[in-house]
Order: structure tokens, then sequence, then C-alpha cells
């Protein structure tokens, strides 16, 4: 069905559907990469709960099929107005149109990446396999440059790679020397070009192997990955350590011997087999393992990740309950330090010490403290 673009003449009275369409404008604005369209279901106390209201509703009502969709929720209390629960879905293709009525700019990322990909099609200057519809779901974004050029840069690195490149080498090579521009969209271009080739990156995969070790330590941070290796902690003297890099080794490319490259210490002196097969889940040897990470949301955020593909994975208690001491005297810093608050509580870890002393503490006394500031040497006092 063609959609009128004629503003309905009724619109700036409504004060309550224009600010439904308003609140639609800033999602697609807001989210210009989103995949689906927006919705929002009305509560019972949208519009007055009076003939005002009911005239309202029906105004809205008229808007559907062609501009909105709106599905009636057909389990609303008996006594709630028609409009309780009701879905309303702007169509992506009908935003032009939400613009015009409104009188704002119609500049979504979105919008134009669209426009530019249909151009694009109707000169046919590429003709390997494509999936399209994918293509013009998500925006390839590129501050400095237009629409147009990046996807003239797409089709250009897609015709010519080849599997001896890493997606870091064509993203620099095609895209102005920026190496990690396709960084998160290794997937999202496979399924756009099927017949792309290139390398995918893999993992480093840093540690230390003592002479004799029978179990295995993650640490989140660099410093203290290399510091228990320049130190000798009685508690560790049988542990091998693993530097997790954050979140990098939570992925479960990690126990994928073809995807990660190894790095062992210098100074190891353990038999490196027992852990590699460990590590990639075939050792008849029982390991136990542990994380130690900074006493924040976002570390028990990686250990949760990492235990997720490490099912015996627990918190290094050594380490966390100096951290644990620490906030309990006062020391640590506030949420808010560093924008810090905006970590996100990862509610439950499935691992005893964590959900049931470690993050209430963090929510009682609301500080975190970091890996770092931990006293190696003290470790075995705990």
């Amino acid at each position: 069905m063609q959609v009128e673009s004629t503003k309905p003449r009724w619109l700036d009275d409504e004060k309550e559907i224009k600010s439904l369409l308003n609140w639609f404008y800033q999602r697609v604005i807001k989210n210009s990469s989103r995949q689906n369209a927006p919705f929002k279901k009305l509560k019972n106390n949208f519009f007055p709960h009076n003939e005002s209201g009911e005239q309202s509703w029906h105004f809205l009502l008229s808007l559907s099929p062609h501009f909105l969709l709106i599905k009636k929720n057909a389990k609303k209390d008996y006594y709630d107005f028609d409009w309780s629960g009701a879905k309303i879905t702007l169509p992506l293709h009908n935003f032009s149109t939400l613009c015009y009525w409104l009188e704002l700019d119609d500049s979504s990322d979105l919008t134009q990446w669209q426009l530019a990909v249909d151009q694009l099609i109707q000169a046919n200057q590429f003709s390997l396999c494509c999936d399209i519809s994918r293509l013009k779901k998500t925006p390839l974004l590129f501050s400095a440059f237009s629409h147009a050029e990046v996807l003239k840069q797409l089709f250009l690195m897609a015709e010519n790679a080849n599997s001896k490149s890493t997606l870091r080498e064509l993203s620099a090579r095609f895209f102005w020397g920026d190496s990690k521009l396709l960084d998160s969209k290794a997937d999202w271009l496979m399924q756009v070009f099927p017949d792309l080739q290139f390398i995918r990156s893999k993992l480093v995969v840093n540690f230390y192997l003592p002479e004799n070790y029978s179990a295995v330590l993650w640490i989140e941070n660099q410093d203290t990955y290399y510091q228990l290796i320049e130190q000798s902690v009685e508690v560790l003297r049988h542990t091998a350590l693993l530097y997790s890099a954050g979140f990098k080794l939570s992925s479960n490319k990690v126990r994928r011997l073809e995807q990660v490259v190894l790095h062992q210490s210098v100074d190891s002196l353990g038999e490196q087999q027992v852990f590699i097969d460990w590590l990639m889940g075939q050792s008849t040897v029982d390991l136990k393992c542990y994380f130690w990470g900074d006493l924040d949301y976002a570390g028990l955020a990686i250990f949760k990740a990492i235990k997720n593909n490490f099912s015996q994975l627990e918190l290094f208690k050594p380490g966390y309950q100096a951290m644990l001491e620490m906030i309990k005297n006062g020391f640590g810093h506030p949420l808010e330090h560093r924008d810090k608050d905006k970590q996100i509580d990862p509610m439950t870890t499935g691992c005893d010490y964590a959900d049931l002393e470690v993050l209430p503490l963090i929510r009682l006394k609301k500080r975190f403290f970091d890996q770092e500031g931990v006293e190696l040497d003290k470790l075995t006092q705990f």
C-alpha cells in the first residue's frame, strides 16, 4: 500500500500522539543500526480517561496499517480502556514520513545508509554475491566519509579479499588506513558476503608454568600477572598463571587450538603439554582453576564469562579476601569514580563465594578496589 505523506490535520492538536511519534523519532535516531522496527506498548493512562481520550485513540487507529502497526491487547483487564497494552510499531520504511510530519531532520544513519545501498544497486557496479537485506539493516559508519564512499570500499574489499589476509589488514588497506573499523563486524561480513575469505583473528594466550603445578590462576590485569611471575609468592608456588587480558580470553575460542596463539613465559619451567591439554578440555589431569581480577562488577563479569567455558572455575580467595578487607575498612573507591557506576552488576556468577560474600559486600559498601593495590607478599595472611 502506498504511504500517504499528507500530514493529518488533527496531529498538532493531539499531544499524546505527537509525543508518541517524537518517541519513535528519538528511538530511530539513537539506535540507527537497529534491525527491528521500534515499538511501544501503551499504558492505561496514556490517553485521558474521557471522551477526548477515546477520540485520540480513534485518531491513532486511523494511522493503521498504512503508517503504524497497531496490535490490541487481547488480555487487557475488562475495565481498562481499549488502548491499554496495545502494541504500536513504526515500520522503518515510514521514518521519512514521520520526519516530514514532525518537521524534523530525516538524517538518521540508517535511512541515509539504506538510500546509499539502493543507489549502489541501481548503478549495478558490482556483481559479487551479496545479501542486500542484511547489508541494508546495519550501517558501517566512518565519520570522515560518506555512506556511498564507505559502501564502495566495502564492495572493493569483498571483491579483492583473499584467504591470506587478516580482517585488520583488509580494513587498513581498504578503509583509509583504519585497521580496527571491522573489528566487531566479522560475523556480519560473512553474512552479507558469503564468499568473503579472510584469516580470523586469533587469541593470544600468555601463561607461566612453574616446575610443578596442580592449579591454574586466571589473572585479569597485566601488571599483576607480570609481578606474580617476578615475585615468589608462597600461596602460588604450585600454580600456573594465565593472563586473561580483561574479557579477551572469555571467548570460547580459547578452547580451540586453531584459534589461539600460545606464548609461554621464558621464565617457565613446567611442561606445557599438560597445560595445553587442560586449556583445550582434553586433559586427564585434574587441574583446579581460579580467577583473580578487580573487585568491581566488570571484574566479576569477566569471571562469570570465563566460567561459562570453564565450569569448575572459582574465585581466588586469598586475593579477594585482601581486597574485601580494604573496602570493609573504607579504603575502596566509590562506584562513581571514573564512571564505574556504569558497570553492570552481574547479579549471580554460579560461584557461592562470589554470590554470597563478594557481591553482597560490594553492594553494601558501594566501593570497588583494583587488583593492583594488593601487596602480593601478604596474600598468605588470608
